[in-house]
């Protein structure tokens, strides 16, 4: 049996709402994320997110994560096998106002708000995305990544 090395990045935002993690020893083949106004203001931030991985058929297809609210306009990204993220960045407040993701292939994922403070994720590892972890209630409070080695 072989160990997948995971590199976890800090995670970016507020402190608000419940601890979440959503680790996986396979990549992230698909996000989707909801963006729409702050429950106590109108600043646009990410409200919900969900991730998808493929599975063995004999663990039931494609297995899936959801945090926060799927409330307000949607975005996803499907990455192909062995894709590699070059770049990815989550900007923040006191909640997650936007991510950010460009691969080496020249797929790009732009969500949310255009507000925050730019948190470039440092460390990508092989570039390949594992999952995520963090806080979130109605909202995404925080967010921090977990790449392969």
């Amino acid at each position: 049996m072989t160990t997948t090395l995971i590199i976890q990045n800090p995670p970016h935002g507020g402190t608000g709402g419940s601890p979440f993690s959503s680790p996986h020893n396979k990549p992230i083949r698909a996000i989707r994320t909801w963006t729409g106004p702050k429950t106590d203001d109108h600043e646009s931030v990410i409200k919900g997110l969900e991730v998808f991985w493929d599975e063995d058929e004999d663990d039931g297809g494609q297995a899936h994560f959801v945090t926060g609210t799927r409330r307000g306009e949607m975005n996803a990204i499907e990455f192909d096998h062995g894709e590699e993220i070059v770049e990815m960045s989550i900007w923040s407040d006191t909640r997650v106002d936007s991510i950010h993701i460009r691969t080496e292939r020249g797929h790009t994922f732009d969500a949310g708000g255009g507000s925050g403070t730019c948190h470039v994720q440092e460390n990508l590892g092989n570039g390949i995305l594992y999952g995520f972890f963090g806080r979130s209630g109605e909202d995404v409070d925080a967010l921090g990544t977990y790449f392969h080695e």
